[in-house]
């Protein structure tokens, strides 16, 4: 083997552990995976457990390659693997493992640029519906070359690069990308970052309202990217439109509070069109949860809600578990993390008699407490 770790005609004596053989990966494919086995998962914590040695970059990685062309997949599941930059043979030989698989995820990864560059090169021969590259770290060059693939290919369906350190200079670029794309319907990018600068919130929530405005996505999640309540006002205006295409929000882990909340809802209210809103941890408080318990009932068309985390007080969690009703049937309901007393726990009582609400639609349940002889609210998973 040459110093820059090149596969070199040697064989595996001598060397310590285990070789990694196809026959091996069969194997461990048959304990996570059914018939007729069509979905590849190797985590490298998992190996090096198992093997008890380190995860070689070439060597190891190209039994992977080789079965991952060899075998008919639907998904491949790789996380934790570092590519080695130079090895361009390899990463030109992964990517065309990967051409006929329709869902792609490299979580935890550390892929290099021509990675994206082959990709967006080979956009044509691309059959992946679903590319998830969460906490995979992104630079600029990375994400300029993933624009080309994203705005090229015809049936990618569904993008995440959530965690994926993208700044608020590189998402501009990523959302054009999605933007230009034919066949993109879900975006996933939490966690943006200010890069030794605060985040520009006001262009964050313009740039996420063009994506909207342009009525081709149907889901659109972003956490934790600090989105305020004026942000809230922008994006709304763009989802009251009728006819949006829009179906699930995801706000979790920002901070729009009882005026962000409110303006969503309007726009729920207005557009008929959103079916699933999460809005958890996001500091709503006693004023958001009454703008919840007030629009709550008329939200005709929405059937999953998550408010967990907001620090609601146990009276407006009252107010809003005694506006559920027979007329607005919710699929799912997440409350989980606010406050709750003994007066909650009968209501949730009388509405799972009642038929209003099922147990396995809502996280939190009614129990008898014998130490305090009386039912308290408890979650339920």
């Amino acid at each position: 083997m040459c110093e820059k770790y090149r596969p070199c005609e040697q064989s595996w004596v001598g060397r310590s552990g285990r070789p990694l053989t196809p026959l091996l990966l069969d194997c461990w494919q048959r304990e996570y995976d059914k018939r007729p086995y069509r979905m590849f998962r190797f985590n490298i914590l998992d190996f090096e457990e198992r093997m008890q040695r380190k995860f070689h970059a070439v060597y190891d990685f190209l039994i992977i390659v080789s079965f991952l062309k060899k075998r008919p997949l639907c998904t491949a599941r790789l996380t934790g693997i570092h590519l080695l930059p130079y090895e361009h043979e390899v990463i030109h030989s992964f990517v065309e493992s990967l051409a006929k698989i329709r869902r792609i995820e490299l979580r935890l990864m550390h892929l290099p640029t021509i990675f994206f560059e082959q990709l967006g090169n080979k956009f044509a021969l691309m059959n992946v519906k679903e590319l998830i590259l969460e906490g995979t770290i992104l630079t600029s060059p990375d994400i300029k070359a993933l624009h080309t693939f994203i705005a090229e290919s015809q049936i990618l369906r569904h993008l995440n690069v959530a965690n994926c350190s993208v700044t608020q200079y590189d998402f501009p670029l990523l959302a054009d990308g999605v933007h230009k794309s034919s066949s993109m319907r879900s975006f996933v990018c939490n966690r943006l970052i200010g890069k030794r600068l605060s985040l520009d919130t006001t262009k964050v929530a313009h740039i996420v309202s063009s994506l909207i405005w342009q009525n081709k996505l149907e889901e659109l999640e972003m956490q934790k990217c600090e989105l305020q309540a004026q942000d809230m006002e922008i994006i709304s205006e763009y989802l009251k439109v009728t006819g949006s295409k829009m179906r699930k929000l995801n706000f979790a882990y920002n901070s729009i509070g009882s005026d962000g909340a409110e303006y969503l809802f309007r726009a729920i209210i207005l557009s008929n069109s959103l079916t699933h809103i999460n809005i958890g941890g996001n500091k709503l408080g006693k004023h958001g949860g009454r703008t919840v318990a007030m629009f709550l009932s008329s939200c005709y068309f929405l059937i999953y809600i998550n408010i967990t985390w907001n620090d609601i007080c146990s009276d407006v969690m009252n107010l809003i578990l005694t506006t559920l009703k027979k007329s607005v049937k919710f699929h799912r309901i997440e409350i989980y993390g606010n406050k709750f007393d003994e007066k909650s726990a009968n209501i949730l009582r009388r509405l799972f008699d009642a038929g209003v609400v099922l147990q396995e639609e809502i996280d939190v349940s009614s129990v008898y407490d014998e130490i305090v002889t009386d039912y308290r609210v408890t979650r339920y998973d």
